[in-house]
């Protein structure tokens, strides 16, 4: 047993999921990375494969799961390697599962906002996605999806972004972009270096920017003087025409009102 190593999210589940529910999910994961079903890279199928059987063979047996439980709170919380993670190395394939694939369709229909969480978790990692999904199969949870996909996302960026949340989301956005090179700096640096300070943020990123060579978005000082953002998004011009437009009506609307 390795207590460095954070087999919950390796296996893109939370410490909180039941036996049912995380065996369901690490045979889904072991059928996708299974060197015989894997087109690619057969070495880092072989690789992964070891991996997931080693997170279950701790985490499948009560016992040895609680024994890793108490090593897991006395060592705490740690920056962890992104290339470690299962969903860096994703082929972007989806498990062929007939039975998840039945169960989704039904959770789509009735629970639509759910397949719009799986995409977003998919463009973290394809893994952290599948899981989601098979733990709302499982669970029955498709009620939750939301409080599911929320705290899967935030135990996958502090894992491997730390918990400065403009850098987590710069990091979102690498990856949204398919900037895997620019996510593996930051992880690297967040390891070595611990999250910065939110008076460092700016530094941090302007240094990844300059050691990838890549200008995917403004500062954090810039973004606040526009008006901020969520998920590392701003508001074009249309968007504040609209806003002021829709404020207006807004005010005389209550005027009107007011004059009845």
């Amino acid at each position: 047993m390795n207590s460095e190593t954070d087999y919950y999210a390796l296996l893109g589940v939370l410490p909180s999921i039941d036996q049912a529910a995380l065996a369901a999910v690490y045979r889904a994961l072991l059928k996708k990375h299974h060197p015989d079903v894997q087109a690619g890279d057969k070495e880092n199928a072989e690789r992964m494969t070891r991996r997931i059987i080693e997170a279950y063979e701790i985490l499948g047996n009560a016992d040895s799961r609680a024994a890793y439980d108490r090593l897991r709170q006395d060592r705490g919380e740690t920056s962890e390697d992104f290339e470690d993670d299962a969903g860096p190395f994703d082929d972007g394939e989806e498990t062929e599962d007939e039975r998840l694939d039945a169960a989704w369709v039904y959770i789509a229909t009735y629970y639509p906002e759910a397949e719009r969480y799986r995409e977003e978790l998919a463009e973290l990692s394809s893994a952290l996605a599948l899981a989601f999904q098979v733990t709302l199969v499982e669970t029955k949870g498709a009620a939750e999806a939301n409080e599911l996909a929320a705290a899967l996302r935030h135990q996958f960026l502090e894992r491997h972004f730390g918990s400065n949340p403009d850098v987590q989301a710069f990091a979102v956005e690498a990856l949204r972009r398919k900037r895997r090179d620019v996510a593996l700096e930051i992880n690297r640096a967040v390891r070595f270096l611990g999250s910065p300070r939110p008076a460092e943020t700016d530094r941090f990123i302007e240094t990844v920017r300059h050691v990838t060579g890549w200008q995917g978005r403004t500062s954090t000082r810039q973004r606040s003087a526009d008006g901020g953002d969520a998920g590392g998004y701003t508001l074009s011009s249309v968007d504040w025409v609209t806003l002021v437009a829709f404020f207006s009506i807004g005010a005389f609307v209550l005027a009107y009102a007011n004059g009845l």
